[in-house]
């Protein structure tokens, strides 16, 4: 994550996969190597960049193993593939390091005493492992994830939900996300204005995944 100075707002809103953790890349590349693995062309990168920060439940997300099916000559079976699939990319994430600049805002947001949240499109369950895996969980006032019946986004319900949490209008607030579909702004009625100031801060150029 490219520096940013938290210091003209109220409060920091992050996203997380991606931005906090790199959880994407391993995906990727678990799905590329299984894809290959049964002498199927993987997914283009590009097509896979444009699903990123989409719930599962999002028609536009897209179906890897639905995809490796239908290209492959053999039924699979899809408890086994989805196995295997998991281990190299729960073996990767194990490896990943906090994405640089994270505890700099972090650490600069506490300074000046503005509270910190997540915003995502994961579960809680996924978010707060992961963050009280590397000690971070009590840093972050307030988790707000897309489950229960809550949207993702780029519908703006986890970002809201959690300025409300921590007592911060939305316009109060910078969203620090590193999705296309993290930062695409809500689409209110014409007579209310976007609750988001988003930048984007995750990567500056396409990422060369490694290890997914």
């Amino acid at each position: 994550m490219r520096s940013a100075d938290v210091s003209p707002w109220t409060a920091v809103v992050f996203d997380f996969d991606g931005l906090i953790l790199d959880t994407e890349t391993p995906l990727y590349d678990a799905w590329r190597t299984t894809f290959e693995h049964h002498g199927a062309e993987p997914i283009p990168l590009d097509e896979w960049l444009s699903s990123l920060g989409l719930h599962d439940d999002d028609p536009r997300r897209l179906d890897p193993f639905a995809r490796l099916q239908a290209v492959v000559d053999r039924d699979l079976d899809s408890e086994e593939v989805q196995a295997a699939r998991r281990v190299l990319k729960d073996t990767a994430i194990a490896a990943e390091l906090l994405r640089p600049g994270v505890t700099g805002v972090l650490d600069q947001a506490d300074e000046l005493g503005n509270p910190v949240a997540v915003a995502s499109s994961s579960s809680f369950e996924w978010v707060g492992g992961h963050l009280a895996g590397r000690g971070l969980l009590h840093r972050f006032a307030t988790i707000s994830c897309a489950e229960n019946g809550v949207p993702a986004k780029p519908a703006p319900d986890t970002y809201l939900r959690a300025c409300a949490a921590i007592g911060v209008p939305p316009t109060g607030a910078l969203a620090l996300e590193d999705s296309p579909n993290g930062c695409e702004p809500p689409r209110p009625p014409a007579s209310r204005a976007s609750p988001y100031r988003t930048r984007s801060v995750g990567r500056s150029t396409t990422p060369t995944p490694t290890r997914r």
